[in-house]
């Protein structure tokens, strides 16, 4: 079992909160962490890491926005 690190972002590319998560896989990290997206008001997506790697990483615009 992995100790995953959940980012939660606004339509800004702020952190909004964090939150560690314990899976077996990164797929099952990725299935808590949208799920936990679709319960808060505040974020508009995440970035999800495993230690270093990045497992699923935000695309931004060059003014720092999220890109869709």
């Amino acid at each position: 079992m992995s100790s995953y690190r959940a980012y939660f972002f606004d339509e800004t590319s702020r952190i909004t909160s964090a939150a560690t998560l314990d899976s077996i896989t990164d797929l099952d990290a990725l299935e808590t962490a949208r799920s936990m997206l679709l319960l808060r008001d505040d974020s508009r997506d995440f970035e999800l890491w495993d230690e270093a790697r990045p497992i699923r990483i935000l695309r931004r615009t060059r003014d720092g926005h999220l890109a869709l």
